[in-house]
């Protein structure tokens, strides 16, 4: 079964939106791990306040389109506009719906993944580091 590497990311009320995106993802799929959270900078100046980033790894059957579909619908429900252009530039309470890093065969080949947005690589080296 296809393992995967999710990136979530709030800036509006990450400390209380994260770990429930977390266990709202556990109902959802085999969570087989969960980053700590991580205070980043936002990624460019529209943004009014500052991020918290985590990573996942989970097990599903589903394939990446399927996957990315419950994603969506996972956000939708915590708050955030439905998918738009405009909304990558706005804050938001959840986004997972395009973070699926990686994907492998097993949760050490995905914590593996160079990992190219330099917030998740934080979380990442972050995360090995306290392993």
């Amino acid at each position: 079964m296809p393992t995967y590497l999710l990136g979530l990311g709030s800036n509006l009320e990450p400390d209380n939106n994260l770990p429930k995106a977390a266990r709202l993802l556990q109902h959802m799929f085999d969570v087989l791990d969960v980053s700590p959270m991580v205070d980043t900078t936002p990624v460019g100046d529209t943004f009014n306040y500052p991020f918290k980033n985590q990573l996942v790894i989970i097990r599903t059957e589903l394939d990446d389109q399927a996957l990315k579909q419950q994603l969506l619908a996972l956000e939708e429900h915590m708050g955030r506009e439905p998918k738009t252009p405009s909304r990558q530039y706005r804050d938001r309470p959840i986004d997972i719906d395009i973070d699926i890093l990686a994907s492998g065969i097993d949760e050490r080949q995905c914590l593996k993944e160079e990992l190219e947005e330099s917030y998740y690589a934080s979380v990442q080296r972050a995360w090995l580091t306290a392993c």
